[in-house]
C-alpha cells in the first residue's frame, strides 16, 4: 500500500520531523535526486576535485617539510596555491546551490499541492534565489565565525537559527533582514526540536552530497 503524500505545512514535533524527512526523501528520491544531479552536479565534482587537489599539494608539502626541503611558513603557505582557494570557493557555491535547490523543491513541492515540480519550475526558483542565499550564506558564516571566536556557547546557540534563514527566504519570498528577524520570533521554546531537526537535515544533505560525488 504506498503512503500518503507528506504535507510539509503541518505542526510536528521532533519525532514526527525525523520520520516525515526520512519519507519525503523517499517518496521524492528520484526527483529530488535528479534535480540535484542536474543543477549541483557541476559544482559537486568542481568541489570534489578541487579539493583532491589541495590534498594531493597538503601531502606534498608535509612530505618536502618532513624531508627538511622548507624552512619557513611563507614558503609553505605559498605552496597551497590556487587549489585552496579554489576548493574553497566551489565547496561555498555547491552549499549554497544544494541548498537553494533543495528548499525550491520543498517550496515548489508544497505550492502544487504535494506535486513534484518540473525542472524548468526549479530552474526559475533556483535562478532567482541563488544569489540571494550566496550573500546570505556568507553574511552568515561571518556571523558565525564571530560567535564561536567569541564563544563556543552563542555560535551553537545560533545554528539553529541561522539554519531557518534560508528557508523562510525562499518558502516567504523574504529579504535577509526580514528571514533573519523572523527566524529568532519562530525559534522561540522550540530550540531543541529546531536544533535536532537541522542536525537531522545536515546528515541527509550529507549523505546526498556523497552519493552524488560517487
Amino acid at each position: 500500500m504506498q503512503q500518503p503524500k507528506i504535507e510539509l505545512a503541518k505542526a510536528r514535533d521532533l519525532g514526527e520531523i525525523v520520520n516525515d524527512s526520512f519519507t519525503f526523501t523517499k517518496q521524492n528520491f528520484k526527483p529530488l535526486f535528479k534535480a540535484v544531479l542536474t543543477f549541483c552536479g557541476l559544482f559537486i565534482i568542481a568541489t570534489a576535485t578541487t579539493y583532491a587537489l589541495q590534498q594531493v599539494k597538503v601531502l606534498d608539502i608535509q612530505r618536502h617539510i618532513f624531508e627538511n626541503k622548507y624552512q619557513t611558513f611563507d614558503t609553505v603557505a605559498d605552496r597551497f596555491g590556487l587549489e585552496f582557494f579554489l576548493s574553497m570557493l566551489f565547496m561555498l557555491l555547491s552549499y549554497t546551490l544544494m541548498t537553494t535547490t533543495v528548499i525550491s523543491y520543498m517550496a515548489l513541492y508544497k505550492q502544487k499541492s504535494n506535486a513534484a515540480p518540473t525542472n524548468e519550475e526549479m530552474w526559475g526558483y533556483i535562478k532567482y534565489y541563488f544569489l540571494r542565499v550566496l550573500t546570505a550564506a556568507i553574511l552568515l558564516t561571518i556571523l558565525l565565525v564571530f560567535a564561536m571566536a567569541a564563544c563556543i556557547i552563542p555560535g551553537i546557540y545560533l545554528y539553529p537559527i541561522f539554519g531557518l534563514v534560508f528557508p523562510i527566504m525562499i518558502f516567504e519570498n523574504a529579504s535577509f533582514g526580514y528571514a533573519f528577524s523572523r527566524s529568532f520570533n519562530l525559534i522561540k521554546n522550540n530550540w531543541w526540536a529546531t536544533f535536532g531537526m537541522l542536525f537531522v537535515m545536515t546528515i541527509i544533505v550529507s549523505i546526498a552530497s556523497l552519493i552524488c560525488v560517487s
